[in-house]
């Protein structure tokens, strides 16, 4: 059936092929039609085939034509006879033209001109190899212009979407609002510290998601925004004593050398542009923070002001003891670094963030105050005066630019009670303590013998600072002293304190008599009537301080050969050798489980100044036992003090003598005489058993009789009734300590050892001094008449400790033996002096070397 006969091994033929095979007509070609030109005529031509076919029949050309088009393809560009018989010229011969084979055909599609190719196939077909016809890629076809379809009109809006267009564009700089949206939408709304798994995730989500272009816009809109923010409300977060801060960085390998710290744990070196824009997305943005870096040790650093620095490096850095230790446990190193003010911290980041949030709480109660320079001294204050009782205070001490005022900041205790001393009033309290101006006081100084001031050398003192008043240790101090020479004992007696230094007279019934005090039936007894005189002699060293000479890279210079009575002075006491205290006496005192609290008065600054030079000191003295307070001893009222030095360069201790005068007020008369010290009191917390002595700074409102002035004291400036027998007058706190003495009888005087607890201000000391107070008869050493009532009484401490000893039972048996006990016969100064120079001279039992004891 098939019009034309399968030639070969072609035993299989697809469906497109076997059309053009049999659908083909069985005709002969048309002939070729020869065109005149107008100009010339017409010619037939020869060939037996012309004529064949009418002048509008069909061709065979026509009929391929046909079948290309069937097909989807194009005839081939190639020329075919008919062109290229005109293309001759008129009058040539044109030979028949004949069928194109089917592997002479071409075909086009999708821009590419295909020609079928025989193959033959692997499998055998009815018995013989099988065979196909492949269309093979010839060549590629030129574009064409496409032209505008003249059908469309210009109301069609339809448009064609090419599918290209839906893809994202990696290139693209616009991005739409809605895509930001979608960006935003993502930030995590509930926490900003997610695990490790939910960090990636999200992280993952907005690489996936969105494109590298749509990425930065949104972290350029986010930047527009804070800094418009910032330039509206200004920065509200940060702390105004904060300077600078660097934010929480993880110890962790640098992952670059331009990675911002907010993304130091984050990323790494191999990570990918866009997963790293992703991620300072999420941590620039929207501040997101992955739990696995947090728990990693990091570095977190601020750049503090100088004053609020140097408050964290006061007291030991005190302000961390209200952390919790669960937290201070994970810090590893808290860093103050004074030269650039900065504090550095080392731990993870919540801890790092508690240490940072306690330096704000405690900055946050920072408290500032001054006074002015006059208040505190008459002279200019140096800053390194300054300084050094900011230390002890806990406090930044300075002057003010002018230099007129002294400014004190400290870190206020929510706590602490309002009626309480602040650290201002204790700055301006240990100043005017220490350069304040001293009125009635005077001193003197004699060495002892006087021919020693130009044969001796200073010598330097050693483990001193903590005996000494803050004012004084810081500054060196020496002690003048001559080569020790031997004494024989069968010698003259050695020089002793002269006589003559002393201000005033020894009152020798002051221990043995009651003072004279105003009494009546119907009120406690008051002031004493006339003045009083304490004398006794402390021993140890008087030193002195030289102006500090320039380091030289020489020797040391020459020591000075002559004493220089000019140069600034203190006192060191000394205690004797251990085994010369065996004294076998203790006089009526409790013991050192009881103590006396002793707070000192000086008149207040901000009244006038004729009221500051000629009223007293007052000193109240409590007893206080191990677990509260037993009573009022006495209020005083210290109208003169004197201080007198004699040195002995050849001796082992010098020896201070001290003098007060003063009227008493009995313990039992201070609430109805002088109420405020009661009102003082109420306000205070005084427990020296635990160490804590905190008073109001001021007392206010007490008013003195008359005679407790000096009698140039103009009485105009009295109490507020018109009475010119009382003054009233405000005092301010000028020193507290603590007390604990034991007392012994030596040579028929009274020995006492005394520990004394000043606290900053005045340093911790123990001394020995010897009073002017007479031991009677039958008490110490030579006892005598056991039966013999008086005033002072040997007591066991095992039966004091007793309970039957609790409600002031020792009191009451002292005070009824005092009133049956005779007068004791005065002290004259011949036999004070006597028995204190023995001291000095290792002359009695007690030795200040352990080799003599």
């Amino acid at each position: 059936m098939l019009g034309r006969k399968l030639t070969g091994s072609a035993s299989f033929v697809c469906l497109r092929c076997r059309r053009l095979l049999v659908g083909a007509p069985q005709r002969l070609p048309p002939p070729a039609l020869a065109f005149l030109p107008s100009s010339r005529t017409h010619r037939r031509s020869v060939g037996s085939q012309a004529g064949l076919t009418g002048p509008g029949g069909p061709s065979d050309d026509q009929f391929d034509h046909q079948d290309n088009a069937e097909l989807g393809s194009e005839p081939s560009t190639e020329p075919d006879d008919v062109s290229a018989g005109h293309s001759e010229g008129f009058g040539s011969h044109r030979p028949p033209s004949t069928p194109l084979s089917p592997q002479q055909r071409t075909y086009k599609s999708k821009g590419h001109l295909l020609s079928p190719v025989p193959e033959g196939l692997s499998v055998d077909i009815l018995g013989k190899p099988g065979s196909a016809i492949v269309l093979r890629e010839k060549r590629a076809l030129p574009k064409k212009p496409r032209s505008a379809d003249p059908l469309r009109s210009d109301d069609d809006h339809e448009t064609s979407v090419s599918p290209a267009s839906l893809l994202p564009d990696e290139t693209a700089d616009e991005t739409s609002e809605d895509v930001l949206l979608n960006i935003h939408e993502l930030k995590p709304k509930e926490t900003r510290i997610l695990t490790d798994k939910q960090f990636k995730k999200l992280k993952r989500t907005l690489i996936e998601g969105f494109t590298s272009s749509q990425l930065e816009s949104y972290l350029r809109e986010h930047e527009q925004t804070l800094q418009f923010a910032e330039e509206e409300t200004g920065n509200l977060d940060e702390t105004p004593w904060i300077l600078e801060r660097e934010p929480w960085v993880p110890l962790v390998q640098a992952a670059g050398q331009d990675v911002e710290p907010r993304l130091e744990g984050y990323v790494h070196k191999a990570m990918a542009p866009k997963e790293r824009l992703a991620v300072r997305l999420m941590r620039q943005c929207w501040d997101v923070l992955n739990q696995k870096v947090l728990d990693q040790d990091g570095y977190l650093s601020i750049k503090l002001r100088d004053v609020e620095f140097s408050l964290l490096t006061l007291g030991n850095r005190r302000w961390l003891e209200g952390t919790p230790r669960a937290i201070l446990a994970r810090v590893k190193q808290v860093k103050l670094i004074r030269e650039t003010r900065t504090v550095s911290i080392v731990a993870p980041k919540h801890t790092a963030d508690s240490i940072l949030d306690r330096i704000n709480r405690v900055l946050s109660n920072a408290r500032t105050s001054d006074f002015p320079v006059d208040l505190a001294s008459p002279k200019p204050l140096e800053p390194g005066i300054l300084e050094e009782v900011g230390r002890l205070t806990n406090t930044v001490t300075r002057l003010d630019p002018s230099g007129n005022k002294v400014v004190v900041t400290w870190i206020h205790m929510p706590e602490r009670d309002e009626n309480f001393e602040n650290a201002a009033e204790t700055v301006l309290r240990f100043l005017r303590d220490a350069y304040g101006p001293k009125a009635r006081m005077s001193s003197a100084l004699q060495i002892v013998p006087s021919d020693l001031a130009k044969q001796g050398r200073y010598i330097g003192m050693l483990n001193y600072a903590q005996k000494l008043p803050w004012q004084e240790r810081f500054e060196k101090w020496e002690r003048w002293t001559a080569a020790l020479s031997y004494r024989n004992p069968d010698s003259d007696a050695p020089a002793s304190i002269p006589a003559d230094i002393l201000a005033f007279p020894l009152d020798g019934e002051a221990a043995a008599k009651a003072p004279e005090t105003e009494q009546s039936t119907e009120h406690p007894p008051g002031w004493s009537l006339q003045s009083q005189t304490d004398t006794s002699a402390v021993f140890g060293h008087v030193v002195f301080t030289r102006q500090k000479q320039p380091s030289l890279p020489s020797p040391a210079p020459e020591s000075t050969s002559q004493l220089d009575p000019s140069l600034p002075r203190t006192f060191l006491p000394t205690l004797p050798a251990l085994g010369s205290l065996n004294l076998p006496t203790n006089l009526h005192e409790e013991g050192l489980w009881h103590s006396t609290v002793v707070i000192r008065f000086a008149p207040s600054p901000d009244i006038a100044q004729e009221l500051i030079t000629s009223a007293p000191g007052l000193e109240l003295r409590i007893e206080a036992d191990h677990r509260e307070l037993k009573r009022l001893v006495s209020l005083r009222a210290i109208t003169e003090t004197f201080t007198g030095d004699v040195l002995f360069p050849a001796a082992a201790v010098d020896t201070r003598l001290v003098q007060q005068r003063y009227f008493t007020l009995p313990g039992a008369g201070i609430e109805h005489h002088v109420p405020a010290i009661i009102t003082f009191l109420s306000k205070s917390n005084l427990r020296p058993w635990d160490g804590k002595l905190s008073t109001p700074p001021v007392l206010l409102g007490v008013r003195l009789p008359r005679r407790l002035f000096p009698s140039t004291f103009d009485a105009t400036h009295a109490g507020a009734d018109g009475s010119t027998d009382l003054v009233q007058i405000d005092y301010a706190l000028a020193s507290i300590e603590v007390q604990r003495t034991v007392t012994a009888a030596y040579s028929g005087l009274k020995l006492r050892y005394t520990s004394i607890q000043g606290g900053q201000r005045g340093g911790e000391r123990a001394e020995i001094s010897l009073d002017a107070v007479r031991v009677p008869e039958g008490k110490g050493e030579d006892a005598s008449s056991p039966g013999e009532p008086d005033l002072y009484e040997i007591v066991d401490e095992a039966d004091v400790r007793r309970p039957r000893f609790i409600s002031h039972t020792i009191h009451a048996v002292r005070e009824k033996a005092a009133q049956r006990a005779a007068p004791a016969k005065p002290v004259e100064l011949a036999e004070f002096i006597r028995v204190a120079s023995g001291i000095v001279h290792e002359t009695g039992g007690l030795k200040w070397h352990a080799k003599r004891s």
